[in-house]
């Protein structure tokens, strides 16, 4: 049987005066959009209809009502408002994703890449740090990770880590970050390991305090994501070990001989070859060649991730990964990591970081 709906007679008559009810008037809930007419008597007993039926209910509403239903008794209840819903929250956006621009190798980016990856001029580029301006105050939550070590032909490079950092920022507060980059990849099963993964890095600029780095720019650290270790030239299966979920010892220097140390956020790594840079250095991966070569081969990723030999790389991090297992041109560390929450060996690619509000 359908739901009957309560529905009005008669329309209100406009500019008709409302006369205050006596205390002989009675009350009667009425459901919307129900309006009870008036006459020029004062209130009027004018009925509401049940739509589909001929019954008429009718009450006193006031006195002098004039209608010969007036005396019938009814009550008609106005229906509880439905609950207003809750709306379902909408997925977080992100504000920024940083990326190394599509660059490679133990270099960072420059403005151009950069240009071509996020729209010209929106994040400056110098020396591949990039520095991005916040749009508006509030709190933030940044995911990072670092990148993976280099294979060695069916050997895989250890994964990088993963940071999370929540900090309360004001609008025009820069950022100042470093995304890892790939180590080197041996491709075949041959002689040379796999380069170091490089180190994702956030910094915030300050006015005082903090570290300052090669730019000018004053520093202070926020969160790191280790890069992964590169592959040894001695296996053509398994995986090296990745970045990791502890902070280790930033003021100490990496370990390496022929295989290159990883670069941390003060000390630079240790090796035969050109060292593995800090974040406060620049972040150049370590290689094998002569200064200031953009490498192409043979070279830890920017970030700074060592230079591998026989043995792999060891990632950049925090503390850059040591290359002292089984000797120093073996197997090696990934880099540590420092944040809020730390997670080991997550990423199998470059680094980038995630910037949500």
């Amino acid at each position: 049987m359908p739901k009957k709906k309560y529905v009005q007679e008669d329309r209100i008559q406009i500019g008709m005066r409302k006369r205050r009810p006596t205390a002989n008037s009675q009350r009667v809930r009425i459901p919307l959009p129900v309006v009870i007419p008036f006459t020029s008597e004062g209130w009027s007993g004018g009925y509401v209809r049940i739509e589909g039926t001929h019954q008429k209910l009718c009450k006193k509403f006031q006195w002098n009502a004039g209608t010969e239903c007036y005396t019938q008794k009814f009550d008609v209840e106005v229906p509880t408002p439905k609950p207003t819903p809750v709306p379902t929250p909408k997925p977080t956006p992100v504000i920024k994703k940083l990326t190394p621009c599509g660059k490679t190798g133990n270099q960072g980016p420059k403005q151009a890449n950069c240009d071509a990856a996020y729209g010209r001029g929106r994040v400056q580029v110098v020396g591949g740090y990039q520095l991005l301006a916040i749009p508006k105050t509030g709190t933030y939550h940044f995911d990072l990770v670092g990148a993976r070590g280099g294979n060695h032909g069916s050997g895989r490079g250890g994964f990088g880590a993963e940071a999370k950092k929540r900090a309360f920022l004001k609008k025009g507060d820069k950022l100042v970050v470093v995304i890892g980059q790939r180590g080197w990849d041996q491709p075949g099963n041959l002689d040379w390991g796999g380069g170091g993964g490089g180190a994702t890095f956030l910094f915030q600029k300050v006015k005082s305090g903090g570290k300052v780095l090669p730019t000018g720019w004053r520093v202070k650290l926020l969160a790191a994501a280790g890069g992964g270790a590169g592959m040894n030239d001695r296996r053509n299966s398994g995986q090296a070990l990745g970045g990791r979920a502890d902070q280790g010892d930033p003021n100490t220097r990496a370990v390496g001989g022929h295989s290159g140390g990883g670069g941390g956020y003060i000390q630079n790594g240790l090796g035969n070859q050109q060292h593995a840079k800090s974040f406060m250095h620049g972040a150049i991966g370590g290689y094998w060649g002569k200064p200031g070569v953009d490498k192409k081969d043979r070279f830890g990723g920017f970030g700074g991730g060592g230079a591998p030999y026989n043995g792999g790389g060891g990632g950049g991090g925090y503390d850059g990964g040591d290359c002292s297992i089984g000797g120093t041109d073996n197997d090696c560390y990934g880099g540590s990591s420092f944040g809020d929450v730390l997670q080991a060996a997550v990423n199998g690619g470059d680094g980038f970081l995630e910037i949500l509000m």
